[in-house]
């Protein structure tokens, strides 16, 4: 029968893969938290440096780290840290110093986290504190910094999203959720479902039900 957004479907990953996920969260979440450490005020930084030209499908620069990295790396870090912006000139002189840019504040995370309780991944169980908050609209395309543009998602779908099949869009600044070929065959954007969305539904349909019709008990 087809996939109508209920049913469970074989997570491809291994037992040790997924526990290797489930631990990425877990560290987003600790170094998201306002008791983590600091260094100099502000909390420890990665440094990742490319230039315009090997931005989209080229490669980066990480601090402390001699192999380069692929670009989307970049992308995924503007998704879930923050952004200060340098320009340099070819001599390598500092000509130009963005302010830091937090991308989404903490009562947009916790809005956000509100509508969507977790990973709007059917059937991921991760929680809304160990996700991170994607745009849905890339930042990076002009996609705004926007509760209408942004969904939970767990470190493995967020990380993985481009290979997995999955795909999101929002409609009236709610989120949709496509689900791969394999799973879904007619790839329809379905509604995410939350304990909130299905509250919604039982108290939509115990509004429409008819009354109880009244039995009048025989008389003796």
């Amino acid at each position: 029968t087809p996939w109508n957004g209920d049913e469970k479907y074989d997570d491809p990953r291994s037992p040790a893969q997924r526990n290797h996920d489930v631990l990425g969260s877990i560290v987003q979440a600790a170094a998201r938290s306002a008791d983590a450490p600091s260094l100099g005020g502000s909390a420890p930084t990665l440094v990742v440096t490319t230039t315009i030209s090997d931005l989209d499908g080229g490669i980066v620069d990480v601090d402390g780290v001699d192999v380069a990295a692929p670009a989307h790396l970049a992308h995924r870090i503007v998704c879930t840290g923050a952004v200060q912006k340098m320009v340099f000139d070819r001599n390598g002189r500092i000509v130009r110093i963005g302010t830091r840019e937090r991308l989404f504040n903490t009562h947009q995370r916790r809005a956000i986290a509100t509508r969507d309780g977790g990973c709007v991944i059917p059937g991921c169980s991760i929680p809304a504190g160990w996700c991170e908050i994607h745009h849905v609209d890339e930042h990076s395309r002009g996609g705004e910094t926007h509760t209408d543009n942004g969904v939970l998602l767990c470190w493995n779908h967020h990380h993985n999203l481009e290979r997995s099949g999955w795909a999101i869009r929002m409609r009236d600044g709610v989120p949709l959720v496509k689900a791969p070929g394999w799973v879904d065959r007619r790839q329809i954007y379905r509604p995410i479902r939350t304990k909130r969305t299905e509250r919604e539904k039982v108290r939509r349909r115990t509004a429409a039900a008819p009354p109880p019709r009244s039995v009048t008990a025989p008389l003796l």
